[in-house]
């Protein structure tokens, strides 16, 4: 593992690779969302995050980042907003509840750099964590996360890769590079369901396909601020990311059966795959019929 060193920059704390410097993680830390001068990837407001793609000189050459910037103040904000709404007032104590919540809250740039320590010494590929910094005061809690950019990373995520994988391929190809990579993707999913966190937002949209000039593959695990502790919910991880119905398109029946063939295999459970399907389908159906009335509801407004 590499070496990190503690961090003290204008009321935040936190760890650094020995080799970044302190002054240029300094500018980025005095720097408020948004910032016009970095290139803008996402701004999640319900999670007071904003996210950016840096080229700079921060101490090791010139290399490319990513940077996630968090403002605590920005979820309360839009909370209030949604308190106030039509849907605030049908469920009035859910949105003080989520406040109340979010005081207690573990710094979400800390979360993120320590899981992906866990996972990359699991031999699970992440981003590597160069930097993080948080501000603890409540309310208005501040923190960034910097990683380190994968490089050869094809489409934006897995999902967007296998839709235009299915458009470009004769079937026989299509189904046999699908099938190559569930079966990775189950050994991925086996090693975190050993972890004593758990992913909740774990989906093909954030696993991220690896294609370097040397040819082959290899899958990475984005996006881990909201890892929760307590061991993962085997059934709900799951659903996540084969039953999910945005992803309905892209498996089929025998597809999902193989994944959880493989990811049971670890453990002398691949026979017991029907009871996991029995388990996770009527949880697809009912959330199908939830999401597809959302949806049809939001075409007619």
């Amino acid at each position: 593992m590499p070496e990190y060193l503690r961090l003290r920059i204008d009321g935040g704390e936190g760890l650094s690779l020995e080799r970044i410097s302190p002054a240029a993680l300094g500018r980025l830390w005095s720097a408020r969302p948004p910032v016009k001068e970095w290139n803008f990837v996402r701004h999640v407001e319900s999670h007071g995050t904003w996210t950016y793609h840096l080229q700079a000189e921060l101490g090791e050459g010139e290399q490319e980042y990513y940077l996630k910037i968090f403002e605590q103040s920005e979820i309360y904000r839009v909370a209030l907003r949604k308190l106030c709404s039509r849907k605030g007032l049908r469920k009035p104590w859910r949105y003080p509840k989520e406040m109340l919540r979010h005081l207690f809250d573990v710094s979400p740039a800390k979360v993120g750099f320590e899981t992906a320590q866990v996972l990359l010494a699991a031999g699970i590929n992440t981003a590597e964590p160069v930097a993080f910094l948080s501000q603890g005061a409540p309310v208005f809690k501040r923190g960034m996360l910097l990683t380190r950019k994968i490089p050869d990373v094809v489409c934006a995520n897995l999902a967007e890769y296998l839709l235009s994988q299915r458009d470009r391929l004769a079937l026989e190809q299509w189904t046999a590079e699908k099938l190559a990579i569930l079966k990775e993707l189950a050994g991925i999913i086996y090693k975190l369901s050993q972890m004593n966190f758990f992913l909740p937002d774990l989906r093909l949209s954030n696993v991220l396909i690896q294609k370097p000039l040397s040819g082959g593959f290899r899958l990475w695990v984005i996006d881990l601020v909201e890892a929760e502790p307590g061991k993962p919910d085997e059934d709900k991880m799951l659903w996540h990311l084969i039953a999910n119905p945005v992803y309905a398109q892209l498996f089929t029946k025998d597809d999902r059966i193989d994944f959880l063939k493989w990811y049971l295999e670890p453990t002398g459970r691949e026979n017991q795959w029907p009871r996991f399907c029995s388990r996770i389908m009527p949880v697809l159906e009912k959330w199908w019929e939830k999401w597809y009335q959302k949806n049809r509801a939001a075409g007619n407004s």
